[in-house]
């Protein structure tokens, strides 16, 4: 056991350390849709997956989560962003694991997954006032993972992945609005080329009803890009815990603290409390709710004296009076349909996170076990 908690530590420490040792030159975000939550459940959780991770998506956010899956499963999401002001903004995400396998005497567990994102024909900016220009491009990563369990009780995971980007100008020189910069919904506009990545994840359960989970994402190259600065990758710090605090048939309900950070860049950071309770096995709630430290998203919306909205985080409002009225709050939220273990069908939506109208959702299939759907076929 101790020598199992040493191991975890030194990876711990080797991501930190991997992550932390960048330089500051001056860069533009790349690969921003890394950020996107690529499912529905993640969404209405936003993003509190790290020390969850048990289905297939559970790679995404903690490679970790894998050594602790025994049965085959796979699921797909299609994703419609910001249509209210792109409709051909779409992203899709799929992802499968599986069994252990035996690699040179070490029980594997084994995933891959798919990320793809058509940033479609969108508007960016060129210069100020209002020099804008039409761009047209796609994003995507291709991933493996594996993970294994030092204990019974602890679990260290691996994932590398291949990036793509691709961004072209189609109509440059014309007045326009602003868009809006919005990296966890994966808008870089001047992000072209390929790269590779690598993830890190530990996950810890010291009890059944108990876990923590912690991970570093997209350790890897720069992205080229069209403005000439290097498009930076998101390098993210996940910290979470898993605490059910009820787990019977007729209701199952986890809470989910999570604090995330993108270490190499300077003012990314936020904090998310997911909340899922399942009733009878057949329906399924989720809500979340985000705290951004930047106050561009999640949080408290309150209207001014003159009618002008800000933002606040939770603190603010519990230890200060006269803000104004209350406009909005940041929560995400979905709903899933389960049948038994062979199906679950997922709606999510973080919509509420914005002050201006997004029309985000995500819809995903899963499949929790994969075996017993080709055994149910079989016999009928």
């Amino acid at each position: 056991m101790r020598t199992s908690r040493i191991a975890a530590l030194a990876i711990m420490a080797c991501m930190l350390g991997t992550a932390t040792g960048r330089d500051q030159t001056e860069y533009d975000p790349g690969a921003t849709f890394l950020m996107v939550w690529p499912s529905a459940r993640s969404t209405a959780l936003a993003g509190a997956m790290t020390a969850l991770a048990d289905d297939a998506e559970g790679e995404r956010y903690n490679p970790a989560g894998l050594a602790f899956q025994t049965d085959y499963n796979a699921q797909a999401t299609y994703a419609r962003l910001l249509p209210s002001q792109w409709r051909n903004m779409l992203y899709t995400y799929g992802a499968a694991s599986g069994q252990p396998v035996k690699v040179a005497g070490l029980p594997l567990h084994l995933g891959v997954n798919l990320q793809y994102f058509q940033l479609g024909q969108t508007d960016s900016g060129l210069g100020f006032p209002y020099y804008y220009c039409r761009r047209h491009g796609w994003r995507g990563a291709y991933g493996a993972t594996a993970a294994t369990q030092l204990n019974g009780r602890l679990g260290v995971g691996l994932g590398l992945k291949v990036i793509t980007a691709t961004s072209e100008a189609v109509d440059e020189g014309f007045e326009h609005s602003p868009a809006p910069y919005v990296p966890e919904l994966g808008i870089d506009y001047d992000a072209n080329g390929t790269t590779v990545a690598a993830d890190l994840g530990v996950l810890w359960r010291p009890l059944d009803v108990l876990s923590f989970g912690t991970s570093i994402q997209n350790l890897g190259p720069d992205l080229a890009s069209l403005s000439g600065f290097p498009a930076r990758l998101p390098q993210t710090w996940r910290i979470g815990l898993c605490w059910t605090p009820l787990d019977s048939r007729l209701l199952r309900l986890r809470m989910m603290p999570e604090g995330v950070a993108i270490i190499n860049w300077s003012t990314e950071s936020w904090f998310s409390f997911g909340v899922e309770a399942t009733v009878l096995e057949v329906v399924t709630l989720r809500c979340a709710y985000l705290d951004d430290a930047a106050k561009t998203r999640g949080g408290f919306m309150l209207n001014g004296e003159n009618g002008e909205v800000w933002r606040y985080s939770l603190v603010d409002v519990l230890t200060q009076r006269g803000l104004g009225k209350l406009r909005q709050v940041g929560l995400c939220w979905g709903v899933g349909l389960n049948y038994k273990d062979y199906v679950r069908l997922d709606f999510g939506s973080d919509r509420l996170i914005y002050d201006y109208p997004t029309g985000n959702w995500k819809v995903t299939l899963a499949v929790p076990n994969l075996e017993r759907v080709y055994r149910l076929f079989r016999q009928s």
